[in-house]
């Protein structure tokens, strides 16, 4: 692991653990530089700089990055804390309207950390019914928020303030209806909203799920995205936080017969043994144990390369595809189903394909022509086909490893 790596491995503990300054690994001049990309990759800026700008060495001889650095966290905290207050606002108007609803991940994973908008949030999920479609889009546009035509996808809506920068996504199912595989995910979740409970948010308070369905959401979440493209550490750190503030309101039991469910128990002990190496987790104190021998260093390297989900570079975002149809497929990635996928396949980027079927070829050749240019512009740049194809067998063969593709149906090459 590089000492950058490392450096931000401590500032991400600090701050977990509420300490003012994290341990300082003694970073070369040319390391700031690298931090400052890694934490920013991370979505992690705010944290590092918090827990590192006491250093008498921080960023070297740069004061240019030092003051760039300092400007930036003074402006995403102060967004932030805006962001979260209309968020507030709007929860408001919905409580108001007699709207069922439940906000999941960024607001509630906030409040899990002592100084919280250092940790922010891309956007803010709000699950509702799906008959409160319209009362909900009334109550956000009452509250200056517009829709986003062009973002509509399955069963999510993208909804946007323009003055605050807030980026809300209404989901009537927490994972796509439109793929079968999450079917069993939204069966889980079915019945969420006839439980949930008022939780404290930043001086008010939105209705969120029950800990045990919320921290289940948080780690199949995770397990999505680790299919595709991966996830970062702050995801990691936000589910072990989560695990032990609420140890005694989660139902282990529960929890963990539903991951065995859809592959990912293991998946949740390389989490959990990725908190205890790093993160100061005690995972026994919060009544959790291994339920298979760790082997987390392949996740930590695997989430400290990905950026935040997966975006880190050109060849992840395509290595998804290799890695989706082997853990559908149960086997070795498929080149020819990632470069021609059946038409059911596309259509929730393609909906034209619902009515005109015939031009699935010609959207293969869009596809197929737009990731050539990709590679043209980005030459050299960590986009390449052949480090697409060696990523996606490296993150399938970890898959595999980790029982999230079970090794009694990987197909041999």
């Amino acid at each position: 692991m590089q000492n950058v790596q490392r450096q931000l491995l401590a500032c991400l503990k600090a701050y977990r653990l509420g300490q003012a300054q994290a341990e300082d690994t003694a970073l070369d001049a040319g390391d700031w530089p690298a931090l400052y990309q890694l934490a920013a990759q991370q979505k992690l800026s705010a944290v590092v700089y918090e827990t590192l700008y006491r250093s008498a060495d921080f960023c070297g001889s740069d004061a240019a990055l030092a003051a760039r650095w300092k400007r930036e966290t003074i402006l995403q905290v102060s967004g932030q804390a805006i962001r979260t207050q209309k968020l507030l606002r709007l929860t408001g108007e919905l409580d108001a309207a007699g709207v069922s609803y439940a906000v999941v991940k960024g607001a509630l994973c906030r409040q899990l950390y002592e100084k919280a908008d250092l940790r922010p949030s891309g956007d803010e999920d709000i699950l509702i019914h799906r008959a409160d479609f319209s009362r909900c889009s009334e109550a956000l546009t009452a509250c200056g928020m517009r829709l986003n035509a062009g973002g509509a996808e399955d069963d999510v809506t993208h909804w946007l303030d323009a003055e605050t920068g807030l980026h809300v996504e209404l989901h009537t199912a927490l994972f796509s209806s439109a793929r079968r595989e999450d079917a069993l995910l939204n069966e889980w979740f079915s019945q969420a909203l006839s439980g949930t409970f008022a939780a404290a948010v930043a001086g008010g308070s939105v209705q969120s799920l029950q800990h045990s369905d919320h921290f289940l959401f948080l780690v199949c979440h995770a397990l999505k995205h680790f299919i595709s493209g991966g996830f970062g550490v702050r995801t990691l750190c936000d589910i072990v936080t989560y695990a032990e503030r609420f140890q005694n309101e989660i139902d282990h039991e529960r929890v963990s017969r539903r991951l065995q469910q859809v592959n990912g128990r293991v998946f949740l002990d390389q989490i959990f043994a990725v908190g205890r190496d790093v993160l100061a987790f005690d995972m026994a104190s919060c009544g959790w144990a291994l339920s298979a021998p760790d082997d987390a260093q392949a996740l930590l390297d695997d989430c400290l390369a990905a950026g935040i989900y997966g975006q880190s570079s050109m060849s992840r975002r395509h290595s998804a595809s290799l890695v989706l149809e082997a853990a559908e497929g149960g086997g070795r990635p498929n080149l020819l189903h990632a470069a021609f996928p059946p038409r059911k396949k596309l259509l929730s980027r393609y909906p034209v394909l619902e009515h005109a079927p015939v031009l699935l070829p010609v959207v293969w050749l869009c596809r197929l022509g737009s990731y050539g240019l990709e590679v043209v512009r980005a030459a050299g740049k960590g986009n390449s086909p052949g480090e697409s194809i060696a990523m996606g067998k490296k993150r399938t063969e970890m898959m595999i490893k980790y029982g999230v593709i079970p090794k009694n149906k990987a197909k041999d090459p």
